[in-house]
């Protein structure tokens, strides 16, 4: 077909469209069942299709190879967590790593790479920080983001804005003085600012110190918290036990019925004798009675 553009005549070739792709049968296809039936249902879907391409009873030519791949697709079907993980992609060659395959696999990986605990981190942390690693890899988010430090922070490894910010501004105050970067007025700014805030001497370390000091996990968390409440308990046991039952110390058994009974009297005569003495106050008004 041609087309005229002014003076210019265009030509496109107009042809029939490309066949469309007909998307590749799924492993509920194969069965002639949906993705929603039960396992029962994908069981005598198979069965019933094995009984049509087994060689023994279907003598047809392909029929082996079809029963092979019937094979194959009840084997992902019929295992809950392979019939999970090809729901979640669609892919048959991810179902094979589940099970016993996976875990030989974690734990060949494990032989290979020891688990990462914090302590590794913190140790990381320490060795990058202040190494010439970190100042090239600062330098290089400064350039690529013209002085814009707050997002510098958010790229820059193992980064602070209120630890490393001093530290940071003088880096880059030397790498300009030195004329490897380029002063930006965003970094000028941000350097203006931090100039009038407190410079903390080795916050990283104080940091780390704290850290060690906590105590790990919430079952720690818990003995504190029993701890503390027993300790209250016992105080509060021996202030009563060593005013009305006799002086007997925190860590001694509880006290026998006897003691609670000496102390129980005591407590009651205590009150008869309270009870008994005339008040101050009377005595003051009936002095001031004609």
């Amino acid at each position: 077909a041609a087309q005229s553009v002014g003076k210019r005549v265009l030509t496109t070739s107009v042809g029939p469209p490309p066949p469309r792709m007909c998307p590749a049968a799924s492993l509920y296809d194969v069965l002639g069942v949906s993705s929603t039936v039960s396992s029962e249902d994908i069981r005598r879907a198979y069965l019933k299709k094995a009984l049509k391409l087994h060689p023994d009873r279907n003598p047809s030519e392909g029929a082996k190879e079809e029963f092979q791949r019937l094979q194959k697709v009840y084997e992902v079907l019929s295992d809950e967590q392979k019939r999970k993980v090809y729901d979640q992609t669609g892919d048959v060659e991810a179902t094979e790593l589940t099970g016993e395959q996976f875990d030989s696999l974690y734990d060949h990986y494990r032989t290979l790479f020891k688990k990462v605990e914090s302590d590794d981190i913190d140790a990381f942390m320490e060795k990058y920080r202040h190494s010439e690693e970190e100042e090239r890899d600062l330098l290089e988010y400064y350039k690529r983001f013209r002085g814009d430090m707050e997002i510098v922070f958010s790229f820059q490894m193992c980064s602070e804005p209120e630890n490393d910010a001093h530290r940071f501004r003088d880096a880059i105050s030397r790498a300009i003085d030195e004329g490897r970067v380029k002063s930006f007025s965003k970094f000028r700014k941000w350097a203006d600012k931090i100039d009038e805030k407190y410079r903390q001497p080795r916050p990283h370390k104080r940091k780390a110190k704290r850290r060690k000091e906590q105590p790990e996990g919430l079952s720690s968390l818990e003995k504190q918290i029993k701890a503390m409440q027993k300790g209250r308990a016992s105080d509060f046991h021996s202030y009563f036990m060593n005013k009305y039952g006799g002086g007997c110390q925190p860590d001694m058994e509880e006290p026998s019925d006897e003691a609670f009974e000496r102390a129980r009297a005591r407590l009651q005569s205590g009150a008869k004798v309270a009870s008994s003495k005339p008040a101050k106050g009377r005595k003051k008004l009936s002095k001031a009675k004609p």
